[in-house]
């Protein structure tokens, strides 16, 4: 009996690997996260861009969005806030997460409300909130992006989502293509 329990224990050990492609995307296509300068004091933030993707929104039978990255011809960003759990609570863990898709050939953009469909501008609100938890099409707001230099990209995007409580509300920040 006690080596039929090892075994089970062993096999529940090693067969729950975790996979580093969760959404198909390569890991040589990406960069690797990047710190962002803004950012709330309460949180870390973080930036990452992969390249030779496209960004997938797609719905469940509910009718809930969720993002699937998939191999393509652009760039997807992904910029996280992870807010600082609060000591001694449980459910106190809280993110938000944006996800756009640019054109690998036109980086240079300026976009407004309706237009930001082009970039597919996903907002997400991951938290034990009820109600205005999920990820949301984000349809207000002003999306800048251009080349600086060969290497970097300057994004600047101040958004709002209707109905759904927000702190971050803008991100302007440059980020290492390489």
């Amino acid at each position: 009996m006690r080596n039929l329990f090892l075994i089970v224990v062993l096999i529940m050990i090693f067969s729950c690997g975790n996979s580093k492609i969760s959404t198909g995307q390569s890991e040589k296509n990406k960069v690797p996260l990047q710190m962002t300068q803004s950012c709330p004091d309460d949180g870390i933030c973080s930036l990452q861009v992969m390249q030779q993707s496209s960004l997938l929104i797609k719905t469940n039978d509910t009718g809930k969005y969720h993002p699937v990255i998939e191999k393509g011809k652009n760039l997807v960003i992904k910029y996280v806030y992870k807010r600082n759990p609060v000591e001694n609570t449980a459910d106190s863990n809280y993110s938000e997460i944006l996800y756009f898709e640019l054109p690998d050939k036109k980086l240079n953009l300026n976009l407004q409300d309706e237009d930001l469909r082009q970039v597919k501008l996903l907002y997400g609100r991951l938290c034990f909130c009820r109600g205005t938890s999920g990820y949301f099409p984000v349809n207000k707001g002003k999306l800048i992006t251009g080349k600086a230099g060969k290497e970097h990209l300057k994004i600047f995007l101040d958004f709002s989502v209707e109905k759904i409580p927000q702190i971050i509300k803008q991100i302007d920040d440059t980020i290492d293509l390489n």
